[in-house]
Formats: C-alpha cells, structure tokens, sequence
C-alpha cells in the first residue's frame, strides 16, 4: 500500500513539475512524506479525513482518507442458568404446584451449625424430618430431584464421621406426597462389593421408621443325581 502510493505520487509529479532546484526538490519532498505519513497513518492517530499539498505549478495533490466500516461488537451470550446463593441465615422454601399455594419442603438457617429439613404432604402434615449438622463431625443433606407437582424425590445426605478414613453417602427416595420410600447408604471409599449388600432400607410408614432390607445369599444346594 505505502509502495503504491508513492509511485502514484513521484508519477503525477515527474508529470507535471519542472526541474527543481535542491532546496526545492528538498520541500517538495518533505511534504510528500508528510503526505504519505497521513494516508498510512493508524486509523487511531488520524486527526484528518483527507489532505491536500500544492505544488510549484498551482497543481494539488490531494488524497481522501477512507475509514473502515465499522462492525458490530458481538456480545457473546452464556448459556449458564445463573446460580441461586444461599447464605447460612436464609430460611428456603419449596411449594407443591397447587392453588392455593401450599408448602412442600422448609429448610431451616443454620443455628449452632444445625439446621433441620421438614417435610410436609399435601394437606400439610409432616411427613419426615432430617437434622443437618457442621460440627467435628458433619451430616449436610441436598435436594437433589423434584417430582413435577413440586415434592420431593431425591435427597442426598454426605456424612463424615471426622476421625475417619471413611464417609457416607445417602440417598433417600420420596413419593409425590413426600413420604419417604427407600434408603440407600453407601460407604467410600469402597473396598470390597460386599458394602453393597445390605445397606437399603424400607420405610415404615405405619411405624415411621426404616426397616433394613436383608439380603439372602442363595447357598449352592448339592446334586442329589
């Protein structure tokens, strides 16, 4: 680009100016640069939109400094659902889908690093509670999954005993009016597939509390042939 602009130059004067003396041919070439400083010049530093230089013979070399097209900024947008922060103090609410508007779950504020999970079946009874404590030792319950009428239908419960090479995860299913159903705990890490059996339990509805579900371990029975 500098290259042809030059040559553009250097052909419109042979063209037209005499042989100058040196002092001449000096200014005239001062201002050539000038010329050719203006029209390469980054778009940032141009304080002109076009230039124009007069020679000896009244003829005016002018040239019109085009700016670029100015393109949109593209503003990349995030796909990420937006994160719902929790403080220790806030008290958190879950509702049934129902009119009128009727509560589901309560999870208290931690209080003395306790605070409790309530709850409650259509009509409002409570159906279960979970106590969540950060001691020495920590029991921290999530809610994992919901039924589409606003129940509950998955909680995770992670507890660390503390002084312990182990912790303990628990998973406990609920139905559509938050009853409680089963209860699986899992120890980690797991060192034998052994510590699969027998860790689900069944709830007792009638006597509220779990039941373990025993596993029976089918014995080979010998061939009497």
């Amino acid at each position: 680009m500098k290259q042809l602009i030059w040559f553009i130059i250097l052909v419109v004067y042979g063209c037209h100016a005499p042989h100058p003396s040196e002092k001449a041919l000096e200014a005239k070439l001062d201002s050539l640069q000038e010329l050719v400083r203006l029209l390469v010049a980054p778009e940032q530093n141009r304080k002109v939109d076009s230039v124009a230089l007069k020679t000896d013979t009244g003829i005016v070399l002018s040239a019109k400094i085009k700016k670029p097209d100015t393109l949109p900024v593209k503003i990349k947008k995030s796909n990420a659902k937006p994160q719902t922060i929790v403080t220790d103090n806030e008290i958190q609410q879950f509702f049934y889908k129902s009119t009128p508007k009727r509560l589901s779950v309560e999870i208290s504020s931690w209080v003395d690093q306790k605070r409790t999970l309530r709850f409650f079946n259509p009509k409002g009874e409570e159906t279960y509670t979970i106590e969540d404590v950060r001691k020495s030792y920590s029991s921290v319950s999530r809610i994992e999954k919901m039924h589409d009428n606003g129940a509950c239908k998955l909680v995770e419960i992670s507890f660390n005993p503390g002084a312990s090479m182990y912790w303990y995860e628990t998973e406990i299913i609920f139905d559509e009016d938050n009853v409680p159903l089963w209860k699986t705990e899992t120890q980690l890490p797991e060192m034998s597939s052994a510590q699969s059996l027998n860790n689900k339990w069944w709830w007792n509805k009638s006597e509220n509390k779990w039941i373990r579900q025993e596993s029976v371990l089918e014995q080979p029975v010998p061939d009497s042939r």
